[in-house]
């Protein structure tokens, strides 16, 4: 049975919609898909008694999606609705999914959730919907508040003791080495579970915890994002531990990009063995980052596992055609999709593929620059491949006709960089007999320096499906464009013209242009505009990120950024500017080594009200910045000045002796490597920050007076906590006298290296631990990170 909108709208004209029973509107209602009910009961139940009724009664749904609903949920005429699916957004407002809530909850999904520091909401889900079994939550958490988020989940899940799937995801915040919300699951024990997604998380230790707590398992997604190397990292240990989990279906262990250490070491083919002899029974499988497994651990996982469906491997440095080798003459069933990214095969290794499995569906072989021409012989032949992505790889413009030729009807097809491709290669991949020409809907030709006008006017004849296609970087003219005027394209919705000479072209011209297409939306910046709910970004190393990619992005409709972080960019004040004109609600802001941001960026962020992280670490600020600063509403938690050797003691003066905001709310405080403050700055901190628990004056002209200062604090709930004096060569051996009880009694770390008290003898500084058995001295160059036991520490950092 099917329904829509404007079917129910003329029922309820003639009135037929009144005789029928609540029973049969409720049911006319589940049949509707979760994103339309919304905008029917909007529609039709201010035209119809029963239908108004009915959705102020107990109305029963199966699924709704609020995050498609464009107006707040507050509004609509619920009263004791009860949906077993949810689909909520955030961004239309936290208290407004509580009235949705209650025990006949099934499944639930938030998106888009920043938890305020006093988060009541998850402990409240655990206690309205106890019968929930499907948790999916996408959490954007700064960094004070994760240890509180991290309790409130563990309250949930131990109200929810039926949960058989849970999905966390967060960004915005670093993963220490033990993980993310591990201690809370190992001391519930959820044995329901039977699919569990966390992104990030610490691979090593969950796997040895699975076998004895999870023995439903079918499902297991990992992605970890290691702040440093560490040695607790995923070994063969963790592979052997998985073979108690004797329903797992699909395994996927993955380390993201955004981590500096994207390679895991520590497992080997040992690892693939053990895994292929556990867990036959696999289907779906994915593995990123283990550059130490060979083409023949691979090869015991492709010949045990017969009933693979899908088979992902990302930087396989050492899968090489080996570990494909007779794969045809196994008894296996065949697959569907195969994803080989940054891998050492050849073209012999595809056809093998090939012809063990001639179903197969997606294929992407990016960044394989050995797989040549002859590779797209046997891709040819798929008959049901529909989408194939040979980014980077060896093929040319005779790769191009057998391609054309073939019987796979592709829908998606990516060249992306395949740098040999020419004007050539397109014509015959376009103008043969075969189906894709037919059948391709979306084409990525970006990088490709070979192609000119002639390739765009071939495919804009050939390809009569073409709904998306990319020429990033590609010689192309206006010549190619001429088919953009009417009444050509009249389904165009989207057009990138970043970094164009049509990006200095006056407003108005674009402006007529998007007057006479309503529906066509021109972006001069990238994608940042076409990214309309990004929350965070950021960019390092960007040398050719300059301000036109910020150039009127207050005026797009967009959701405003969270976090922003803009390492080592060409970017002046005005960016920062418009970043804050469109986004009032930033939270985080990162300018490192932003060298031509200057004073009159201070000025636009002075007046962020949320925002609590600032770094301007070897920008272009000077004292008269800090006077801006000093006077502005942020309430800056973490303040990094690191390297600005433009402001003096007076500027530090004036950021903290104004009327604002952040002489209340700095609780650390960088001033690294800045040769301009004195003893006179320190001061001036210890009397203005009452909230200071960290500090670093790394190589300043810093001596044992700043200390005095510091040494005792009049509120003794504030306590400084860290301390960092690495290179200040002017502080003598009177620091041991100093670090002596009564002083300093908060103090948790300290870093003297590079000073004169490292040369002291080792006795009085293993007296001094011994005497403050909380207290870390560090003698090397480590940024306050450093954690051990007294006589540890002496082992470590003497």
């Amino acid at each position: 049975m099917t329904c829509n909108t404007r079917t129910l709208a003329n029922r309820a004209s003639n009135g037929s919609l009144e005789r029928l029973p609540g029973d049969v509107l409720n049911n006319i209602l589940s049949k509707l898909e979760p994103a339309e009910i919304l905008m029917t009961l909007c529609s039709v139940a201010c035209v119809s008694r029963s239908l108004r009724l009915s959705v102020k009664g107990d109305l029963c749904l199966s699924a709704i999606d609020l995050s498609v609903y464009s107006h707040s949920p507050k509004a609509l005429p619920y009263n004791n609705w009860k949906i077993k699916r949810i689909t909520f957004d955030f961004l239309l407002g936290e208290s407004s999914i509580m009235s949705f809530l209650g025990s006949h909850v099934e499944e639930l999904v938030l998106l888009n959730y920043s938890p305020p520091y006093e988060d009541i909401l998850l402990g409240y889900i655990g206690r309205a919907c106890p019968n929930l079994r499907v948790l999916t939550l996408e959490v954007f958490i700064l960094m004070g508040n994760f240890k509180r988020f991290e309790y409130n989940l563990q309250c949930l899940l131990k109200s929810c003791r039926r949960i058989e799937s849970l999905c966390v995801k967060v960004y915005g915040v670093k993963i220490n080495k033990n993980g993310f919300m591990l201690r809370g699951i190992y001391n519930l024990q959820p044995t329901s579970m039977k699919a569990l997604k966390l992104e990030p998380a610490s691979a090593s230790d969950t796997l040895v915890f699975f076998t004895s707590t999870l023995p439903l398992l079918t499902e297991l997604d990992l992605k970890d994002r290691p702040a440093s190397k560490s040695s607790d990292d995923l070994s063969n240990i963790g592979f052997q531990s998985i073979i108690g989990c004797k329903h797992l279906i699909s395994l996927s262990l993955r380390r993201s990009r955004k981590s500096n250490y994207i390679y895991s070491n520590l497992v080997t083919d040992v690892g693939m063995f053990l895994l292929a002899e556990g867990c036959k029974q696999l289907e779906y499988v994915r593995l990123g980052g283990f550059t130490k497994v060979t083409d023949v651990g691979y090869a015991r996982v492709l010949n045990s596992c017969s009933n693979l469906k899908m088979f992902e491997i990302r930087r396989g440095y050492f899968l090489r055609d080996l570990a494909f080798q007779d794969l045809s003459k196994v008894c296996r069933s065949p697959f569907v999709e195969v994803k080989l990214v940054s891998c050492h095969i050849t073209s012999e290794a595809v056809r093998e593929l090939v012809t063990c499995s001639a179903s197969i569906k997606v294929l992407n072989l990016c960044c394989c620059s050995r797989v040549s021409d002859s590779a797209l012989s046997s891709i040819s032949s798929l008959t049901f491949l529909t989408y194939l992505n040979v980014e980077g790889t060896y093929v040319t413009d005779a790769g191009m006709a057998i391609l054309g030729n073939g019987k796979a009807p592709i829908s998606y097809l990516s060249l992306r960089r395949c740098r040999r491709v020419t004007d050539k290669g397109i014509s015959l991949l376009l103008g043969s007999e075969g189906k894709i020409a037919k059948t391709l809907s979306s084409l990525d030709l970006s990088y490709m320096v070979g192609l000119t006008d002639y390739a765009i006017t071939t495919i804009f004849y050939a390809c009569v499906e073409l709904t998306e296609l990319s020429i990033r970087n590609c010689n192309i003219t206006n010549a190619a464009l001429l088919a953009l005027k009417e009444p050509f394209f009249r389904g165009l919705q989207w057009i990138g013209i970043g970094m164009t000479r049509v990006c200095y072209e006056r407003d108005d011209k674009l402006a007529k242009i998007c007057k006479g297409r309503r529906m066509l939306t021109i972006c001069k910046h990238g994608f940042l505009n076409s990214c309309s709910n990004l929350k965070m970004f950021e960019i390092r190393r960007g040398y050719f990120l300059r301000d036109l990619a910020f150039q009127d992005l207050s005026k797009v409709c967009r959701s405003p950024f969270v976090e922003v972080k803009l390492v080592s960019c060409h970017i002046t004040s005005e960016a920062v500017r418009e970043l804050v004109t469109c986004s009032a609600s930033i939270k985080v802001l990162n300018l490192c080594c932003c060298s031509r941001v200057s004073d009159s960026a201070l000025s636009s962020i002075s007046s962020l009200t949320f925002l609590t992280y600032l770094n301007v670490e070897g920008t272009y600020v000077t004292d008269a910045g800090m006077a801006i600063l000093g006077n502005g509403k942020a309430p800056i938690s973490y303040l990094s000045l690191r390297r600005c050797r433009r402001v003096t003691d007076k500027g530090i003066s004036l950021l903290l002796g104004s009327e604002g905001k952040i002489a209340k709310t700095l609780s650390s405080l960088d001033l690294s490597y800045m040769v301009g403050l004195t003893d006179y700055a320190i001061t001036t901190i210890f009397y203005a920050c009452v909230e200071l628990t960290e500090l670093s004056i790394r190589n300043c002209n810093i001596t044992n007076a700043a200390l005095l200062a510091l040494k005792v604090r009049r509120d003794e709930s504030k306590l400084l906590r860290k301390l960092d004096m690495y290179e200040c060569e002017a502080i003598s051996v009177m620091l041991c006298v100093m670090l002596k009880e009564p002083f300093f009694r908060g103090l948790q770390w300290i870093g003297i290296g590079m000073t004169r008290v490292c040369y002291e003898r080792d006795d009085k500084l293993a007296k001094i631990c011994k005497g403050r058995r909380m207290l870390t001295i560090c003698k090397h160059g480590c940024k306050m990170q450093c954690r051990s036991k007294w006589h540890e520490r002496l082992l470590l950092y003497i």
